[in-house]
């Protein structure tokens, strides 16, 4: 068993389990079929003896009836008279086959016999009238059998006769017992093997018997254990006894009391031939039991598939995450069972698997805010992930920031470069220029060469400024955000041609400090190079919007245009990375719309933190 897979264990339990129901319920099935045959066999004899009890017990009734009908007749006291007696004879002939005894005697008080139709019971009849006891008017019927000639069945009836001066004798009757015979031999529903007869109380038999009709019947010895059960009214009936024959039958009786008479009637039939249904249909239950086994087996088969499929596919899975393989099958679960809630356990198993290599993935290409929900608070592996994540969240953050302070660092020499360049052209070039002009007013010679010379030096004066301005916007410095990109665009149209639009709003009082006022400017100035040198534009849109909150910047050109995603390492790019470095750097959005021959629109978001604002 121990080398079995949980298929064949199952299916070797379950046909098991199955076989042994079936055989049992078959078992069942046929004792309750037996006993409810025997018990319905049993109920019919019951039947049957009862109404042969009521029969018999009507006909001792009536003879009893008609023998006290004699009492009251004139005859029979006439035989106690000497001179009627021959008289008496004659007529009380002719009554005794009416009324259906078989023998008469008539006893005068003193115990002389009077009158007889059979002297074969005068000595046993004599010591009966001696031990007579009773009342005087009482009617007694007496079992003679043991004491009549080759012990035929013998019933006799004691009545005492009395007249006017007190008692006369005694009748006494013998019944004609083939009436009472007629009766117990009703075959009717009674079967082959079934018959009805009485016992006395000595455990012999008074009716002849079915089997053996030639012998006397009180020479037949009774089951001693359902007679001595039936007169003492002693426990259960057995339904099932062994007969006079020691046959197996079932058995139904009832004690007929009358008198004297201390009497069993038994209705009995023949266990085998009451069982001979039930045999046929053991036979057709056998069969049934066969199919039923075979049935049973298929549904073990099925069941034990049912169940070890599962099972199987939940090792299967767990065998390939042992290996390190994520499965893309999943466990079938049913959560109304153990098996499908351990499938739908390791189908969570394998999710968590799936969403740690997702979440290790994302760390890794650096998405630092991707969430994890673990799979309990007990779930190690969740934090520990969570745990790196958060470590690793930092150590790029703290990257970003030594990144952002080296840049934050090298702009801000950039613009400390620019403002001591400013100076040094607007203070040692520009006031040479100056003094070369002055110089040159003072010189004598040809005024048209001298303004040809002056005005060399006033663009060369003008381009100065314009470089001073474009190195550091000395507006910026003095006058603020607004002036300098109004500067910016003046400049813009006046030495390219282009036509440019400044829109500025401001909600509420306030004014980005310079570290962000520098940047729009520098986003700005790079965006307007931007559509010189490449766009080809006409028209540019600079809109500014100024709130508490946030400084929002649009630059817009109707020129060609371009796919960002084609855009290489070039100038362009160049200006492009700068811009949104700069707007990375205070924690600002920047972003490019631009598509073939529709215009390139640049947007910048600047949030005004407490100290980016004055």
């Amino acid at each position: 068993m121990r080398n079995l897979n949980i298929f064949a264990r199952l299916f070797i339990s379950h046909t098991g389990m199955g076989l042994t129901v079936v055989i049992i319920l078959s078992v069942i099935v046929y004792l309750f079929l037996r006993n409810t045959l025997i018990q319905r066999t049993v109920d019919q004899l019951s039947a049957i003896n009862v109404l042969e009890k009521d029969l018999i017990q009507i006909h001792l009734a009536q003879l009893k009836g008609e023998l006290e009908g004699l009492r009251e007749q004139a005859i029979l006291h006439r035989f106690f008279q000497p001179a009627n007696t021959q008289e008496a004879n004659e007529e009380f002939g002719d009554l005794l086959g009416f009324h259906g005894f078989e023998s008469l005697w008539i006893y005068d008080a003193g115990g002389n016999l009077i009158f007889s139709t059979d002297s074969t019971l005068h000595d046993y009849l004599s010591m009966a009238l001696t031990g007579q006891t009773g009342a005087r008017d009482s009617v007694r019927l007496v079992d003679a059998t043991p004491f009549a000639p080759g012990h035929q069945t013998t019933l006799l009836f004691f009545m005492p006769v009395v007249g006017d001066v007190g008692m006369e004798g005694t009748l006494i009757a013998r019944l004609a017992f083939e009436r009472i015979q007629t009766i117990l031999l009703e075959e009717t529903g009674m079967g082959i093997t079934g018959e009805s007869y009485i016992v006395g109380d000595d455990f012999r038999m008074r009716s002849r018997s079915r089997f053996f009709p030639e012998r006397v019947p009180y020479d037949v010895e009774a089951d001693r254990e359902s007679v001595t059960r039936a007169i003492r009214a002693s426990g259960d009936p057995a339904h099932i006894v062994r007969d006079y024959r020691g046959v197996e039958v079932l058995s139904a009786y009832n004690v007929l009391r009358i008198g004297d008479v201390n009497w069993v009637i038994l209705s009995e039939m023949d266990l085998d031939e009451a069982m001979k249904p039930v045999r046929g249909l053991r036979n057709s239950l056998i069969g049934a039991t066969f199919l039923l086994m075979i049935v049973a087996v298929m549904i073990s088969y099925g069941l034990s598939t049912a169940i070890s499929k599962p099972v199987l596919a939940v090792r299967d899975l767990m065998t390939s995450l042992s290996h390190g393989i994520i499965p893309r099958k999943r466990a079938t679960a049913y959560p109304n069972n153990e098996i499908g809630q351990m499938g739908e356990a390791i189908n969570q198993l394998i999710e968590a698997f799936e969403r740690s290599v997702r979440f290790a993935n994302a760390i890794g290409s650096g998405q630092f805010d991707t969430p994890y929900e673990k799979l309990s608070d007990y779930d190690s592996l969740g934090t520990a992930l969570i745990n790196m994540r958060d470590r690793l969240k930092q150590l790029n953050e703290n990257e970003i920031r030594l990144a952002k302070s080296r840049t934050a660092a090298l702009l801000e020499g950039q613009e400390l470069e620019r403002r001591r360049i400013t100076l040094d052209l607007h203070d040692g070039v520009g006031q040479l220029l100056t003094a070369i002009r002055m110089r040159v007013e003072l010189v004598e010679g040809n005024e048209d060469r001298k303004k040809e010379i002056k005005a060399l030096i006033n663009e060369t004066i003008a381009e100065v400024r314009r470089i001073s301005y474009n190195v550091m916007p000395q507006a910026l410095v003095d006058y603020g955000l607004k002036a300098a990109l109004e500067g910016l665009c003046d400049t813009i149209r006046k030495y390219s041609g282009v036509r440019v639009d400044f829109n500025y709003v401001e909600t509420g009082e306030v004014q980005p400090d310079f570290e962000v006022s520098i940047a729009i400017f520098r986003i700005a100035q790079e965006a307007m190079n931007n559509v010189l040198k490449h766009a080809g534009a006409t028209q540019v849109d600079l809109h500014l919007a100024l709130s508490p909150e946030q400084v929002y910047l649009i630059v817009a050109d109707n020129g060609k245009g371009f796919n960002p995603g084609d855009l290489k390492k070039d100038e362009a790019g160049y200006g492009l990375r700068n811009m949104k470095e700069r707007a990375r750097l205070l924690n600002g959005d920047f972003d490019v719309n631009s598509t073939p021959g529709q215009g390139t629109v640049i947007e910048v978001t600047i949030p005004l933190q407490p100290g980016n604002a004055v």
